[in-house]
């Protein structure tokens, strides 16, 4: 049986031979991803109460690099709240600082067969007091690009709209309209993920057919279909494939249940571990809509719903960033997801403002014909890249 958790994305599988094999992971990096993959599934299920019956797509890891950056500047209660929502309360801050440095090493090009990048930057209004400490920091483990911007420029948010459209390959062009005079600071994580699929699925095969919504109502939608080799998992509450990307380290885990919003609640890390030690390889087919989506969401009130909300009033403690005065304003992420024949293309930001205040053949078959979860993550650390839920795929 194999061993997950960690960041959440999911792990290895009978795929082969692999390039190169990644180094172990330390103690740190594998506590790190654990409260990773947990925060991930919390908040897919808060998402999910508060945005019921619509399509979501999001990166866990984007979003918790960006605040993880974030909470480096905090200290005191703010720090406190922080840690706990983001699961790393019992390491101390050099621990999770190393890890976050190892694990992303790690993840930037694990697979030679999938793009799979991740950067971070700095954006600060020019004059403004931030810590050197801080910045080091920041530039040290977490790879940031570090700048100081004239805010009230008219071309700024072009300047950081242009960073974001080259780090996730034109696929987000834009992640703010303008800066609001109060903004001091901006946090961004940028993901950008391309992965074919190890067997691809057969163009001549896609065609129309009825997808059901969960109203039982019926839309068209291009099904594609091929086979090969997955890992399955049949339940009496849901189904499941596992689809590997490339050389195998990234995999794709489509859950088809039969209550969607009863099984976002079932998503923990102790049932997803479970389940993915449950899954058994054999030939088969699948089928599966074709789809091409853009999502993008305000955090603030979800993360505040989870505990965090300390960091986003007069009262939070960003001392170890600046002496001033700051708070988090807001937490904007979009997401970009394609799933074709070929492959799986997808892209994520995340932005912190800061502001000052004070026919199978008798083989396994499964058609994905209904709203289904899917999550894609990394076999090796465990880090989770993106969860989904379809609802209705467009």
């Amino acid at each position: 049986m194999r061993r997950f958790g960690l960041f959440i994305l999911l792990f290895m599988a009978g795929c082969g031979i692999f390039k190169h094999e990644p180094r172990e992971l330390t103690e740190e990096e594998k506590e790190l991803s654990n409260a990773s993959v947990n925060f991930a599934f919390n908040i897919i299920q808060q998402l999910s109460s508060l945005r019921p019956d619509s399509n979501l797509i999001i990166s866990p890891l984007s979003i918790h690099l960006a605040l993880g950056m974030t909470w480096n500047g905090s200290a005191g209660a703010t720090d406190s709240a922080m840690r706990e929502i983001l699961g790393f309360e019992e390491m101390e801050r050099n621990e999770i600082l190393n890890a976050y440095q190892g694990l992303m090493e790690i993840l930037s090009g694990i697979d030679d067969n999938v793009a799979s990048e991740i950067a971070n930057s700095i954006w600060y209004r020019e004059g403004f007091p931030v810590k050197d400490s801080f910045l080091s920091e920041s530039e040290e483990y977490f790879n940031a690009e570090v700048h100081a911007l004239d805010f009230s420029s008219p071309d700024a948010p072009d300047i950081i709209n242009n960073w974001v459209k080259e780090k996730t390959h034109g696929k987000i062009e834009k992640i703010i309209d303008g800066i609001p005079g109060d903004v001091v600071m901006y946090l961004i994580n940028a993901i950008y993920f391309r992965g074919t699929w190890k067997y691809e699925f057969d163009e001549e095969k896609t065609e129309p057919d009825t997808f059901y919504l969960e109203d039982g109502t019926r839309i068209m939608c291009d099904m594609m279909e091929g086979g090969g080799v997955f890992r399955w998992l049949f339940k009496d509450e849901f189904s499941a494939v596992e689809l590997p990307y490339g050389d195998g380290w990234f995999r794709m885990v489509i859950f088809l249940p039969q209550d969607i919003d009863s099984f976002i609640t079932r998503l923990t890390p102790e049932n997803w571990n479970e389940w993915l030690s449950e899954f058994e390889e054999d030939s088969g087919v699948v089928r599966m809509p074709k789809f091409e989506l853009e999502y993008e969401d305000s955090l603030a009130e979800v993360l505040i719903q989870m505990g965090m909300g300390i960091a986003f009033s007069p009262y939070a403690d960003f001392s170890r960033m600046s002496d001033a005065s700051l708070y988090i304003d807001q937490v904007l992420h979009k997401t970009y997801v394609k799933v074709d024949e070929e492959g799986t293309e997808a892209a994520a930001v995340t932005v912190v403002g800061m502001i000052e205040g004070s026919s199978s053949g008798g083989h396994p078959f499964l058609e994905i014909n209904r709203p289904f979860v899917f999550v894609i993550y990394e076999s090796h650390t465990g880090t989770i890249w993106f969860v989904g839920r379809i609802m209705k795929p467009e």
